[in-house]
């Protein structure tokens, strides 16, 4: 329900610099997300390879709501939870291609609006 609400965000949005990035992020989780029943699968090795250890065992007993380990079955893998943030990156965790669409455009969008369009200088 919530990526709805965020694909209506933007959509109301668009003409935003930025917000195309965004959107395209979104849609990236968005399939991934619903393919696999629901859940955010995650690369097992890219756990460890953040020191995320307690949640790989979570995620091993398949209890976790959200978030599924990728296993054989497991759809649209390549934009799934499997890029590795380590120390000593301040938040260790483990992100996703469209993830890390959303962070670029997040960033394209404030940079847009902080900086102040040319004026021409013929009119």
């Amino acid at each position: 329900f919530s990526y709805i609400v965020l694909l209506l965000a933007v959509w109301y949005n668009k003409t935003l610099k930025g917000i195309n990035i965004i959107a395209l992020g979104i849609i990236f989780n968005f399939i991934v997300i619903v393919t696999n029943g629901g859940h955010m699968p995650v690369l097992l090795s890219s756990l460890y390879k953040s020191g995320l250890n307690n949640f790989a065992l979570v995620l091993k007993e398949g209890t976790y709501v959200t978030h599924v380990l990728i296993t054989e079955k497991t759809l649209f893998g390549f934009l799934a939870d499997v890029i590795p943030l380590s120390p000593p990156f301040p938040d260790p965790s483990v992100v996703s291609a469209g993830d890390f669409l959303m962070f670029y455009g997040v960033f394209s969008l404030i940079q847009n609006a902080m900086v102040k369009e040319e004026l021409n200088p013929e009119a």
